[in-house]
C-alpha cells in the first residue's frame, strides 16, 4: 500500500474518501501512509476528487467496453448501483487505477458477487467470443480454411465405418464449445435471460462476423469427446451414442468446418501385416 493506492481509493469510492476527511488516522494505517503523505492527500480539493472519481469510473467502463459491450451497457442502464459498488471493491483491493488489460477487468467484473446470475452468463458469453476473435491459432486456422480451394471438407458415406475408423476427430481451432446456465442466445439479451441450460458453439471465420450456433445438449456432449484423440467410433462409444447417428452428425460438423480430421497415427514399432 502507499499513496497511489490511496489516491486509486479514495478517487473512486466516496466512502473511502470520508474516511480520510473524518478518520485521519485509520485511513493513513490502512495504506501505510507517512504525514507527508496525508498533507499532501488532505490538500487536494473535493471538487478535484470528484473529478478524478468520475475519470477512472470513465476508464475503467471504457476498458470493459471493449471486452463485454452490451453487458457493461446492461450494467450501466440498469444496474449503476452495481457499477459503484464494483469500483468500490476495486479500489478496496488497491486496484482503483491500475491499467489492468481488458481481459482481466472483465474476469475481475464477472466475479464480482452482486451480479445478477443471467447477465454473468451474459458476460461470459461475450469473453468466450472476444477471446475466440484474438485467438492467433484460431485466426490462422480460419485463415487457412478461407484459401481453401473445393468449399468444406467432406467425409465418405457415413455408412463406411471402416473409414471412420481410420481417422481421429478434433474439434476445429477456429471453434469453440461452450455451456450457459441461462439463455444467452435470446432475442432479448441481454436484458432477457431465461434461465435455462444452452450449449453453443462459437466459430472464427476469416474476414467475417463471429458464428454463434446453438446446439443439442446431445451434440455438445459429443463434441465434449472429440479432443483428437478419438477416432469416431471411440466418440461414439463414450457419448453413448449409436455409431450411425454419431457419424452422421460429425458428417455435417465437418462439412461446416467446425471438426477435423486427422489420419491415425501408426504407434512406434508397429507394422502392418503383409
Amino acid at each position: 500500500m502507499g499513496v497511489r493506492e490511496a489516491l486509486a481509493a479514495v478517487a473512486t469510492s466516496a466512502e473511502t474518501l470520508r474516511t480520510m476527511r473524518e478518520d485521519p488516522m485509520s485511513f493513513q494505517d490502512r495504506f501505510a501512509l507517512s504525514d507527508a503523505d496525508m498533507r499532501t492527500l488532505g490538500g487536494v480539493s473535493a471538487d478535484h476528487y470528484d473529478f478524478m472519481a468520475r475519470e477512472v469510473r470513465a476508464k475503467h467502463l471504457v476498458r470493459l467496453g471493449v471486452v463485454l459491450p452490451r453487458t457493461v451497457a446492461d450494467l450501466e442502464a440498469r444496474h449503476g448501483e452495481l457499477v459503484d459498488a464494483f469500483m468500490a471493491d476495486m479500489a478496496a483491493a488497491g486496484g482503483g487505477d491500475e491499467p489492468a488489460g481488458g481481459e482481466l477487468a472483465a474476469e475481475r467484473l464477472l466475479t464480482f458477487g452482486e451480479l445478477p446470475a443471467g447477465l454473468v452468463d451474459f458476460g461470459w458469453f461475450e469473453l468466450d467470443q472476444y477471446r475466440l476473435l484474438r485467438d492467433p491459432t484460431a485466426a490462422a486456422a480460419a485463415g487457412r480454411v478461407s484459401r481453401r480451394t473445393g468449399g468444406p471438407s467432406r467425409t465418405e458415406p457415413v455408412e463406411d465405418h471402416g473409414w471412420w475408423a481410420g481417422k481421429l476427430v478434433a474439434v476445429s481451432l477456429t471453434a469453440r464449445v461452450a455451456s450457459y446456465d441461462h439463455d444467452v442466445t435470446h432475442p432479448g439479451a441481454p436484458r432477457e435471460l431465461p434461465a435455462e441450460r444452452v450449449d453453443v458453439v462459437l466459430q472464427r471465420v476469416w474476414a467475417q462476423p463471429l458464428r454463434t450456433y446453438r446446439i443439442g445438449s446431445g451434440l455438445a456432449l459429443l463434441l465434449g469427446y472429440c479432443d483428437g484423440s478419438r477416432t469416431a467410433p471411440q466418440v461414439a462409444e463414450a457419448a453413448g451414442v449409436p455409431p450411425d447417428q454419431a457419424f452422421a452428425a460429425l458428417t455435417g460438423l465437418v462439412e461446416h468446418d467446425l471438426v477435423t480430421l486427422a489420419p491415425r497415427r501408426r504407434r512406434a514399432g508397429h507394422h502392418d501385416r503383409l
